[in-house]
């Protein structure tokens, strides 16, 4: 199953673009002000490392705000990602940026991670709680 159906990753030159749109199938190239969109390298090789493991995946909502974590070992070792705790097991959410488009890994108690940056509390209305995979988070 495609990790983002009907969205294709590639490099691009300026001698290539022409031909890539011209492709059957191709709808047009994601891009601002006329110029195609460069998805972060670190997100590529993320969804690179997790096409290459073996965990259980799932298309996930896209999640602007949250704990930016990076897991410590097990398949997904070094992949920078976003934590949020389901009813059952914690979910690894790896996120495109540009496509606004997530993918969301189940991990294993067992799996290490650090926190690499808290979700800014200033986002919040006065009196407002933060979302329900935060409030699991902060809960441990």
């Amino acid at each position: 199953m495609p990790l983002f159906p009907t969205y294709i990753f590639c490099r691009l030159s300026s001698s290539t673009l022409g031909k890539i749109v011209s492709t059957p199938g191709v709808t047009r190239i994601v891009g601002f002000g006329g110029r195609p969109a460069e998805v972060a390298a670190e997100e590529i090789m993320a969804l690179q490392s997790l096409v290459r493991s073996n965990c259980f995946r799932e298309p996930w909502r896209y999640l602007p705000d949250g704990t930016l974590v990076v897991v410590e070992n097990g398949p997904m070792a070094g992949v920078q990602g976003i934590i949020c705790r389901g009813v059952d097991h914690r979910r690894f959410v790896i996120s495109v940026t540009l496509l606004q488009r997530s993918v969301a890994v189940r991990l294993e108690e067992t799996t290490r991670i650090s926190v690499i940056t808290a979700p800014a509390a200033s986002n919040l209305e006065p009196g407002a709680e933060p979302d329900l995979a935060i409030r699991l988070l902060k809960r441990k």
